[in-house]
């Protein structure tokens, strides 16, 4: 019963030992790295770059491979974030000094750091005065129409042939046949 036990215990050491081994413990991140990777590139084609950048991130925490570097930048650049990118793009040359892509990845950079740049303030504009125009002068005064020359000419007129009316009609005897009305009769 000792050797069985002994055996036993012999080999679960064994097996703990082989599934802890340095190629098993760097399998599992390498996957995982990879899951983020293949996530990084769904979201990435999807055009949601900053999900892409995050993803890309993690897989490179699990497997610092410059690739993901990279990848991550051109997110960042996508995701109009241009000063992430330029960091990211600088660590990738740090990390792979000859990459084929060395040309390519140094013109992003000069183009970012252009980016990036502090812009001096524009130049104050020249405050031009401007005076507003006079007002329009008043309309020229116009006296009432009962303070013109010819309505009290009017009125005279009006008024001098109403008299003239008036004392004819009192002056004259009444002709009612003549004017179609009967005579009085007196008893």
């Amino acid at each position: 019963m000792r050797g069985l036990l002994l055996t036993t215990s012999l080999l679960a050491i064994l097996v703990v030992a082989l599934a802890s081994s340095p190629a098993t413990a760097r399998t599992v991140p390498a996957a995982r790295a990879k899951a983020h990777f293949k996530a990084g590139k769904a979201a990435y084609a999807a055009g949601n770059f900053s999900e892409a950048a995050k993803e890309f991130s993690a897989g490179y925490m699990l497997d610092p491979k410059p690739g993901f570097l990279l990848n991550i930048a051109q997110s960042y650049r996508k995701a109009a974030e241009p000063k992430e990118a330029l960091h990211y793009y600088q660590e990738y040359l740090k990390a792979a000094p000859d990459s084929k892509l060395r040309l390519q990845v140094e013109g992003l950079i000069k183009e970012l750091e252009e980016e990036t740049r502090p812009k001096p303030p524009p130049e104050p504009v020249p405050v031009v005065a401007v005076t507003p125009p006079p007002p329009p002068p008043p309309p020229p005064r116009s006296d009432p129409f009962y303070k013109k020359w010819w309505f009290w000419t009017g009125v005279v007129v009006v008024v001098g042939a109403g008299i003239g009316v008036g004392v004819y009609a009192g002056n004259r005897e009444p002709d009612y046949v003549k004017e179609g009305g009967l005579g009085s009769v007196s008893w």
